[in-house]
């Protein structure tokens, strides 16, 4: 069993729930630049009136992630259910997966001095038996969808 998000972007309300939820659970430092999940604002008009679009994001498990082929020291590594995840202690700071990341869905944790990147909660959530995130689980407008 593969384990995948959805994202209902039309009900983003940008609250930001969803990134504090996934701070707190995961230790994610402050900062903008800090984080496993994000909601972005792109300014655009529709029928010539100002509109805002909201798309939530995050990493995207990919099945065939390129994060995963170039890392150099197997700390980009597929998990139990398709996870990609990363093994802190292996991490040399490369950041070729950084760099290799479609949705540029990682960050550098500088308390651990690694990679970082959203797990699905698996650290703090799935091993424990619960099969639900932490930033679904305060959605108020359900925009994540976890399974």
């Amino acid at each position: 069993m593969n384990y995948a998000m959805s994202l209902d972007y039309q009900s983003c309300i940008d609250c930001k729930a969803c990134e504090v939820a996934c701070k707190e659970e995961n230790g994610v430092q402050l900062g903008a630049d800090k984080q496993r999940i994000w909601v972005t604002q792109v300014e655009t008009s529709i029928f010539g009136q100002p509109f805002i679009s909201l798309h939530p994001s995050q990493c995207n498990h990919c099945l065939d992630a390129p994060c995963v082929d170039v890392c150099p020291t197997g700390s980009s590594f597929f998990g139990i259910g398709g996870i990609v995840m990363t093994d802190k202690d292996l991490c040399i700071l490369c950041k070729a997966c950084m760099e290799a990341c479609p949705y540029d869905a990682r960050f550098v944790d500088d308390t651990h001095v690694a990679v970082d990147k959203c797990n699905f909660c698996y650290d703090t959530r799935l091993v424990n038996g619960e099969m639900t995130t932490a930033c679904q689980a305060t959605c108020p407008t359900k925009v994540r969808i976890f399974w």
